[in-house]
């Protein structure tokens, strides 16, 4: 929602006022969440916010849990799934950062929109990505309630929304605005869909107190390999040359697809030494 109301607020009250508007919203969410942990802390129907204060580490158990994960991570770094998910998410993310960052500024430079057009259809590719993660997860549920293997619910849902990327590749030569649009939200769909699978994946095969550590570090080398491909954006945008960086944004996730597909033979639990 943010391209719509950002574009509302500049356009009434002008563009300082957005920078203003925005922020004092951003201020209003840290009393609100605060609240809302609070009553669904004390709810019977949220047990796993409430927090046990009597199994709170101690001292000589944070260091002795420090040294077990110190061990486990050499392991894990052994392992061939781990690099997977880390080289798949380095990938998907790099693009994700790309529609993020530049999506506005191409809408504006190339397709010619203004701040009113903006802030009319700039927003429904984030929308069709919200879409995408809620539609993958459910997909993937669904299938597995019908009886198909986690291995293949999980593969089949990431490898269909990796094929959507192309899609977005496809509107850089779309000869209207709106068909670019309309393309662009069936890649950022598959680029969310894509996303939750590959959140989804490491609890189907690391054990569950590990699980925040495999995805640590798949999203480490996410946000690091995206922002040097916006360094790779950024010279080739400086030059004119869209074309490649579209065709990029369009066959990452395929690869990335592929990559676990070939990498990862069977999603299932690991026999990891704890």
């Amino acid at each position: 929602l943010a391209l719509s109301v950002v574009g509302f607020i500049a356009l009434r009250w002008g563009w300082r006022s957005a920078f203003v508007i925005t922020g004092l919203i951003s201020l209003l969410l840290l009393p609100a969440w605060t609240l809302l942990f609070r009553i669904f802390g004390k709810s019977k129907l949220f047990p796993r916010f409430v927090s046990d204060r009597h199994n709170a580490p101690t001292e000589q158990g944070s260091i002795h849990s420090w040294k077990q994960n110190k061990k486990k991570l050499k392991t894990y770094f052994m392992l061939r799934s781990l690099w997977v998910l880390i080289l798949s998410r380095a990938l998907g993310d790099s693009v994700w950062y790309f529609y993020i960052f530049w999506l506005p500024g191409y809408l504006v430079e190339v397709r010619h929109f203004d701040l009113k057009m903006l802030a009319q259809y700039g927003w429904i590719p984030f929308f069709s990505a919200d879409l995408g993660g809620l539609m993958a997860g459910w997909v993937s549920s669904w299938l597995i309630a019908k009886g198909w293997s986690v291995n293949c619910s999980r593969k089949i849902v990431l490898l269909v929304a990796a094929f959507l990327l192309p899609a977005g590749t496809l509107a850089y030569f779309a000869g209207n605005s709106i068909s670019a649009v309309v393309l662009l939200s069936v890649a950022t769909f598959g680029i969310m869909a894509y996303g939750t699978m590959l959140l989804t994946i490491p609890s189907d095969i690391f054990p569950g107190d590990s699980v925040g550590l495999v995805i640590g570090l798949s999203g480490a080398s996410g946000s690091l390999a995206g922002a040097a491909f916006q360094q790779l954006v950024g010279n080739l945008a400086d030059r004119g040359a869209m074309g490649p960086i579209f065709l990029l944004a369009g066959i990452l996730h395929p690869l990335a697809a592929c990559l676990v597909l070939l990498g990862i033979k069977k999603i299932q639990p690991l026999q990891v030494p704890r």
